[in-house]
């Protein structure tokens, strides 16, 4: 099925237009029928931003992924997270997907990365796609530091005193 001709998921938003119209025209009296159509091509890719991280403060526990996924004919967002340096390999992991727009700043994903054992350096990419096949990702960088070391416990016995009662 061709973008044009998809239901699109959102009522608030337009959908491309497109009128066929009939004519009868032809130089030799003849009835033919000539269909005319309007219809709008979208070539502008769909607008991905995360809000940047503080790179002088490592993330701890839960990392929140804010920003904006928004298009005129918006089709999904994905949020991907993978260890820095290793994406090429594949090694992005899905955080979220959604199908609504996050239209102005809003939270796109939460990672648990401490429930994960995550710690170093590591991208957030935020790709998005609209109707028309367009695309678009934007990668930041964020540092988590989780404190995964097990407490140690020392337990001494106490000082042995007259029990007097």
């Amino acid at each position: 099925m061709w973008p044009l001709q998809q239901r699109h998921k959102n009522p608030k938003l337009p959908l491309p237009l497109l009128h066929p119209q009939w004519r009868n025209s032809n130089p030799l009296g003849r009835r033919t029928r000539q269909l005319a159509a309007r219809f709008t091509v979208d070539t502008q890719a769909p607008e991905v931003r995360i809000l940047p991280f503080d790179p002088d403060r490592p993330v701890r526990r839960t990392v929140s992924v804010r920003g904006t996924a928004q298009d005129l004919y918006f089709e999904h967002y994905e949020v991907n997270v993978a260890p820095t340096g290793t994406a090429p390999d594949g090694a992005w992991r899905q955080l979220a997907y959604s199908e609504a727009p996050a239209l102005g700043v809003g939270n796109l994903a939460n990672w648990h990365a401490e429930d994960e054992g995550a710690n170093g350096a590591f991208d957030v990419r935020l790709s998005a796609r609209d109707r028309a096949g367009n695309t678009a990702e934007t990668t930041q960088a964020v540092t988590v530091e989780n404190d995964l070391d097990a407490p140690t416990i020392t337990i001494t016995a106490p000082a042995s005193s007259p029990v007097s009662g």
